[in-house]
């Protein structure tokens, strides 16, 4: 986004605590758009880009902001969308009408389960964070909203079970509960408001460009090889996986340069491969952007 200035103010809504306030700026910051105040109290936050702001909102909050218009764009999870009231009834990921998938993240996913101590089967009563989810998916039990300690409730008779949002379920284990349902599968989006997909639609799409290029290039490392002659090049053309070929260009003393961006996943194997197909030189970098 070097040199883009926006004609319109760009909101953007990012948590602002917990577990996805790092990874969410951090890919903003990836993307060129670095927070520039430090203090958390504020609610409205320049960035390193002109035109570009935050608006600091609790995570649950972010989808109802953006479907309100208080931002252009947010970043939360599927519960955090379902818990606006935001999915439709059939739980199809959002209406249209509130807010418009741009991309899905690459952190922050999780289930949102119900837990109880092993001698509950069909929960009475429920404390949760999140009461509209728990309230579509388990019935006729009680709803106790809580904003935090979870596992404690049934601990101390709050609540015969839970509802609440599980990565690992470590935290469960450790007070004595267990999963009775996965009520819901939620990954992290960024979103917009689709009056702003109109009304700023240059802003928008340039910034959804340049976040699904960093999302892109996480998946990916840069491979350059060198080949001594046209039959190591073929060689290595062959192994060597690339978004579509890989970029091969003569060197000045003969032989050839080639470079691709290739899976993260298996580089070790891949490096040996091309060694043993003949290359030489070969350096893996880190890729800062990649757009297919």
């Amino acid at each position: 986004m070097e040199g883009v200035y926006f004609t319109s103010e760009v909101t953007i809504a990012v948590p602002n605590k917990g577990r996805l306030r790092e990874p969410s700026l951090r890919l903003l910051e990836d993307a060129g758009m670095k927070p520039l105040c430090g203090d958390d109290r504020k609610l409205i936050v320049p960035t390193s880009r002109p035109g570009v702001r935050l608006l600091l909102a609790r995570a649950m909050d972010i989808p109802l902001f953006v479907a309100r218009g208080a931002a252009d764009i947010g970043i939360a999870g599927d519960d955090a969308i379902a818990e606006c009231g935001l999915y439709t009834s059939s739980c199809k990921w959002v209406r249209d009408r509130d807010l418009a998938l741009l991309l899905e993240l690459d952190f922050g996913a999780c289930q949102v389960a119900l837990a109880a101590p092993p001698r509950i089967r069909e929960p009475a009563s429920i404390a949760t964070t999140m009461p509209t989810i728990a309230s579509r998916y388990c019935g006729s039990a009680k709803i106790v909203r809580l904003q935090g300690a979870l596992e404690t409730a049934p601990l101390f008779g709050i609540a015969e079970a839970i509802v609440d949002q599980v990565d690992t379920g470590t935290t469960l284990r450790q007070n004595g509960l267990r999963i009775l349902k996965v009520l819901m599968e939620s990954r992290m989006n960024l979103f917009a408001n689709p009056s702003s997909l109109k009304t700023k639609k240059a802003g928008l799409d340039r910034i959804t460009l340049c976040l699904g290029a960093v999302l892109e290039a996480r998946k990916r490392l840069m491979v350059k090889v060198n080949a001594a002659s046209d039959l190591v090049r073929d060689a290595l053309v062959k192994i060597l996986p690339a978004m579509k070929s890989p970029d091969v260009s003569p060197l000045a003393g003969g032989g050839y340069a080639l470079a691709a961006a290739v899976p993260r996943k298996g580089i070790e194997d891949l490096v040996v491969a091309l060694k043993g197909s003949g290359g030489s030189d070969i350096v893996v970098t880190e890729p800062k952007l990649v757009v297919l």
